[in-house]
């Protein structure tokens, strides 16, 4: 029985097809049509990439993938790891998330809400009322004294540099 890459080369030369042609067709390289024609699975990479190559050149030619892949997958020896069902891989205890949402469904909402606004009510009359900053946000701090802005567009006569007095210049 013929390998799956000269299964792939015999359909593809039935429909005189170029490797150029299925590399542009299934966005491969060249050198990865003639090593999956060749068997050189080794050129592929991991085994994923392996059948997601095999499977594009097998719909390139309007091939069965499946059964390609199934063809690929017996002659190299691989076996497909078997799928459990969600059940099976479930852990037996009860999970946190289960624990929590129990716990949840017990609480009295109808106490606790009220509770709560009244709580978040007083908080926020606590910040109203005392006035949310320090009362002395506006003075500097000890030994830095005032500057004043001076425009860069001033003439050169008028420019003096900044002076950390904290009294203000004399106007003239």
């Amino acid at each position: 029985m013929a390998t799956v890459g000269e299964q792939l080369k015999a359909a593809r030369e039935a429909r005189r097809l170029t490797i150029r042609w299925i590399a542009e067709a299934t966005r491969m390289r060249t050198d990865y049509v003639q090593a999956i024609e060749e068997g050189d699975y080794a050129k592929l990479g991991a085994p994923v990439y392996i059948r997601g190559f095999v499977r594009a050149y097998a719909r390139a030619l309007n091939l069965d993938a499946n059964s390609i892949i199934a063809a690929l997958e017996k002659e190299l020896g691989w076996k497909r790891p078997e799928r459990r069902r969600l059940e099976e891989t479930k852990p037996a205890g009860p999970d946190l998330l289960e624990q929590w949402t129990a716990r949840l469904q017990e609480v009295s909402w109808h106490v606790v809400s009220p509770i709560a606004t009244g709580v978040f009510l007083a908080l926020v009359a606590f910040l109203i009322v005392r006035g949310g900053g320090s009362s002395d946000a506006g003075t500097l701090p000890p030994g830095v004294g005032e500057a004043y802005y001076q425009s860069p567009s001033a003439t050169p006569a008028l420019r003096a540099p900044l002076s950390m007095n904290p009294t203000p210049p004399e106007a003239p």
